[in-house]
Parts: C-alpha cells; sequence; structure tokens
C-alpha cells in the first residue's frame, strides 16, 4: 500500500512539471542599442572631427557631414515565463540595466567651414557612420566612414572624388571593343586584340583621374591599405612620401593593393571592357582623342625619333622618365567622356585575368574576363616609358597581380 502512494505521488509531481512546460513560450525577440552599458556606468562622450578637401587638396567648404548611430537588432536567449501571466522576466522596454532605451538611432549634421573642417562634440560612445553629401551630389574617398567611438577621433578626413558618369542617357551603352579597322599597329605582340566586337555595358561611373599618392595615404593611414614597395619612383628617390607629388599618381602597388584601395573607397577596380569605353568612347577611336598620332601635349610617353638622341621623354629627370602630375594632359583626355590620362603617364590594374583570346568568346553584355584564373591580370593605358604603339585604347597587356611596378598604377569605379 505505501508503495502504491509514493508511485501515485510520483505520478502527480510529472504531470506538474510536464504541464509547466507545455504552458511555457519563448520571449519574443527585442531591438536593442549596440552598446550595452552596465547600470552604474557613467555615460562618456567623445568627439569627431575631420577635414574635407576638394580633388586638387583645396579646402571644400559647406560640405554636409551626416554621424548616424549604427544599431544592430540582436535576439535574447528563450526564457519560459507562464503562458497565462502577462509579465515578462524583465519590462519590454527596458535594455539589460535596466533604463529605457529608444529604437531610433542618433544622427547629427554639421557642415564644414572656411578651411573645410568639421567637429561633433559630446556624442555618446557608440558604432557611428560618418558621410559626407552636396547638393551637387560630389562623391568622396572614402564614401563613408564606419568608426567605432570609444575615444575622441580626429583625422576623419574625406577627399573630393570626381568620377564621371558613363552611360547612354542613363541607360545600358554600347560600344566596339577590340582594334580598329583602320588601325595599323594591331596586335603588336600577340593576337589579343581582334576581333573587333559589339559590348553592351551597364551605366557606371569612373575616376577622372588615376588614384593620386595623396588618396593613397588616406587608405594606409587607417590601415585598410600596405605601403607602396618602394618610396622612390623611376627617377626619384623620394616620391610617394614627398608632399611635392602628392598630386602624381601612386605606383608600385600590386593588383591586390590597387584592389584593396578601391575597396576601402566604397569602389572597384573597372572591368577591361568598362576601362576601353571611358578611353575610346562610342566611336571607334584609336587614341582617346581620336585618330591622331601622340605627342607631348596629350600624353606623357616617349618616342624614338630617329635622329642622333634617338629617344625624346615627355618628362625626362635625373637622366630617367617619369610620372607628371595627373590631369597635366587635357588636349588627351578622352573626347567622349573626358577621362584624364587613359594613355600614358601610368598603366592602370584592371579587374579582369588575361585570356589573349579572350575576345572570341566573350559574353556581349557586361564582360568580366575569363572566369579561370590565368596567373595574370590586364594591364591598359601605356605609361610614361610606353610608344606610340601601347598608348592606343585597345592595347593589351598583363603582369603579374603579385608583383608591382614603378610605372603602373589604377583607377576605380563605381557602382
Amino acid at each position: 500500500m505505501k508503495g502504491f502512494e509514493m508511485k501515485i505521488r510520483s505520478l502527480f509531481l510529472f504531470l506538474g512539471i510536464l504541464t509547466i512546460v507545455l504552458n511555457s513560450v519563448p520571449v519574443q525577440a527585442h531591438t536593442l542599442p549596440a552598446e550595452l552599458n552596465e547600470q552604474n556606468q557613467a555615460q562618456v562622450n567623445f568627439s569627431i572631427s575631420g577635414t574635407v578637401t576638394i580633388a586638387t587638396g583645396a579646402p571644400f567648404a559647406g560640405v554636409t557631414i551626416t554621424l548616424e548611430e549604427q544599431i544592430y537588432q540582436i535576439y535574447l536567449p528563450l526564457v519560459l515565463r507562464d503562458a497565462g501571466s502577462a509579465d515578462l522576466p524583465f519590462s519590454e522596454d527596458q535594455n539589460y540595466s535596466g533604463e529605457a532605451f529608444n529604437d531610433e538611432p542618433l544622427v547629427l549634421t554639421t557642415t564644414t567651414d572656411s578651411s573645410g573642417n568639421y567637429s561633433f562634440s559630446d556624442v555618446p560612445a557608440g558604432k557611428y557612420r560618418i558621410t559626407p553629401s552636396t547638393n551637387l551630389d560630389d562623391s568622396f574617398d572614402p564614401l563613408s566612414r564606419l568608426v567605432n567611438l570609444s575615444s575622441n577621433l580626429p583625422d576623419q578626413d574625406f577627399i573630393q572624388n570626381e568620377l564621371i558618369f558613363i552611360s547612354n542617357n542613363n541607360n545600358n551603352i554600347t560600344f566596339q571593343m577590340g582594334c580598329a579597322s583602320n588601325d595599323l599597329e594591331c596586335n603588336p605582340y600577340e593576337d589579343n586584340e581582334v576581333p573587333l566586337h559589339t559590348v553592351t555595358l551597364s551605366p557606371y561611373s569612373i575616376d577622372v583621374t588615376e588614384v593620386t599618392n595623396r588618396k593613397f595615404q588616406q587608405c594606409v593611414a587607417v590601415g585598410a591599405c600596405d605601403l607602396p614597395e618602394s618610396n622612390s619612383s623611376n627617377a626619384r628617390t623620394s616620391y610617394y612620401d614627398n608632399p611635392v607629388y602628392d598630386e602624381y599618381p601612386v605606383v608600385n602597388v600590386t593588383w591586390n593593393d590597387a584592389q584593396n584601395y578601391c575597396r576601402w573607397a566604397g569602389k572597384r577596380l573597372p572591368t577591361e571592357a568598362e576601362w576601353e569605353l571611358a578611353a575610346r568612347g562610342t566611336t571607334v577611336r584609336i587614341y582617346p582623342w581620336g585618330n591622331q598620332p601622340p605627342d607631348c601635349t596629350r600624353a606623357n610617353h616617349y618616342w624614338y625619333n630617329g635622329g642622333s638622341s634617338q629617344y625624346e621623354y615627355c618628362v625626362f629627370e635625373n637622366e630617367h622618365s617619369d610620372t607628371n602630375m595627373v590631369g597635366s594632359y587635357p588636349d588627351g583626355n578622352g573626347v567622349e567622356f573626358g577621362v584624364s590620362d587613359m594613355a600614358g603617364n601610368v598603366q592602370e590594374w584592371v579587374s579582369d585575368w588575361y585570356s589573349a583570346f579572350y575576345y572570341y568568346f566573350s559574353p556581349a553584355v557586361n564582360p568580366t574576363g575569363p572566369t579561370a584564373i590565368t596567373g595574370q591580370k590586364v594591364i591598359r593605358g601605356g605609361s610614361f616609358d610606353i610608344t606610340a604603339v601601347e598608348l592606343r585604347t585597345s592595347f593589351r597587356f598583363k603582369l603579374d597581380p603579385q608583383e608591382s611596378y614603378n610605372n603602373t598604377g589604377f583607377r576605380c569605379v563605381l557602382p
């Protein structure tokens, strides 16, 4: 009899526990700030400041700077409660510290002064995005900055990045890619510029100049880019680290360095097709400016004159040719879109892997290069130590993406 009573008690205990479990439901997800303060922790505020400059380095006044708090949604662990009770383990409008919080992010705005400076003060600790903007939709490097504010943050700088929009009235744009029929210099080294074929591209924007030393230094300063492999250039022992050459193209960077910079700036390397359209336009031109041969008013390059000196250089220092300031040859700008230095100065990395025969099987819409890794990346545009043959809009060359060269730089595109 006693054993039977024990069994009955055990059964009732089991049923009671089962009822509690079955009547329990999980607490719903709640939106909490990214930073949760301890209850007794005093609120600490900090400042954010920086400078905005135009593409030439001069102060950019009147730029609107927006500071927006970044709030993320997180999910609490499942907590059991009695289904018959409306009470939660903690109040639905409180965080772990018991303090009320607001789902709306903190948003502050200011404008740059006559020196291009801006600042925010008394900003609570947390994660924020800093974004510059103007009424003319200027683009900046970087497009925005994501910062973790746990101390005062100076030097949150932006540089106006001049971009040229390429489209057919905001629609897809079609052009002929490859060697022109009237170009007697087709395929000087490999049979890689034919056939001439029709390509259609989605609208995009491209940097009007090659990326400069000054712009690249911004990326290095925040740890997003590695230093170029050398501070020197072809003729100058001090180049990258010399303020005299701030507005000259950065060189001695690998393909990966170029890609890292473009990503940091919120952009990407252009495809080979995007590069050629920006240089050539929708008319088949041998050079960006037309079909006339290059000279030193149009492009930084060298040529063989057949005389006693044999070689002539547009820029010649310390017995060597070298780079020039970006945008120094306006007569050589692309006649259709106005992009600078698409012939000469420095040759440029693009995103595509290289194949000599890619044009025979490339897609007609938005080609991005061979899908297989070929070991070499495409180079476009020619450089200061290149002759007229390599300055042509259809000229294709290739280099090892792991190596850097003192005649090679890059530019970026959006989107």
